[in-house]
């Protein structure tokens, strides 16, 4: 977890790969117009074509998203109850992982849990892809200097705040985006990084993007609770929640097919 204990390690750790990733992000703008200006969309497009998707919402806050390889497949799992705005994260951080570190998941057979953390470097590579993709500088110093005119008398947190519906990302990640570019000091990244704005919202904030989708997408889920290192690293909960949407799933399916042939 980010924090302010951490995030001058972490400023340093992006500082280094930046170059790396920036010139991943300029390769996915180039794949086409829809992935420079839609690339939500457009991942979820590429990722449904390329990969099985899962979505299905956990009660657990311990982990985003999952990607694993079973025989060659490639399954990614997407937590849909946690809010949009990490979902939005975790589909561009999958996307990253898939494209640039697919071959050393099939080798080895690693699941992938993408959090906000330091320890591990593929992981903080996803997710600075992710910000880097997902905030164009240029809007940023725009809309933040905008935000700035507007609201003179409120705090540099609370104008942050205020840019979470416009690049529909999570508070920390904002900020992080604010320091690569130099907008705001270090030190004023470590002063606001552990702001609980949850709790702070102004009264005009549009909180529908703070909300879970709560999607659900369960095809090929059977081939993916079989997968041993889905069972060794998933909750129990979890499993046995995605084991019961399974066998609703079927049994709706062999009704619908029953109804067919009457």
């Amino acid at each position: 977890m980010i924090n302010k204990d951490n995030i001058l390690n972490l400023l340093e750790n992006y500082r280094e790969i930046l170059p790396i990733i920036r010139n991943r992000v300029s390769e996915t703008k180039d794949r086409s117009l829809s992935f420079r200006y839609k690339p939500i969309n457009s991942i979820k497009a590429y990722l449904s074509k390329k990969v099985h998707v899962l979505q299905f919402p956990s009660k657990s806050i311990n982990y985003g998203s999952l990607i694993t390889n079973r025989n060659n497949r490639y399954y990614i799992y997407i937590n849909t109850g946690q809010p949009k705005v990490y979902e939005n994260l975790r589909w561009v951080s999958g996307y990253y992982y898939y494209q640039y570190e697919s071959e050393e998941i099939r080798n080895s057979d690693i699941l992938s849990i993408f959090e906000e953390t330091i320890e591990n470097e593929k992981l903080y590579s996803a997710n600075l892809f992710a910000i880097e993709l997902l905030i164009n500088s240029r809007l940023l110093l725009e809309q933040f200097n905008l935000i700035k005119e507007l609201y003179v008398d409120e705090s540099l947190e609370n104008r942050i705040v205020r840019l979470i519906p416009i690049f529909k990302l999570p508070f920390k990640q904002i900020v992080v985006k604010l320091a690569l570019d130099g907008i705001i000091l270090d030190r004023e990244v470590v002063e606001i990084i552990d702001f609980r704005y949850q709790t702070s919202l102004p009264a005009d904030f549009d909180q529908t993007i703070l909300k879970s989708s709560m999607a659900i997408r369960i095809s090929n889920l059977n081939s993916f609770l079989n997968n041993e290192v889905v069972k060794v690293n998933m909750l129990e909960a979890d499993l046995r929640s995605f084991q019961t949407a399974y066998e609703q799933h079927i049994t709706s399916l062999e009704i619908l097919r029953e109804r067919q042939q009457e």
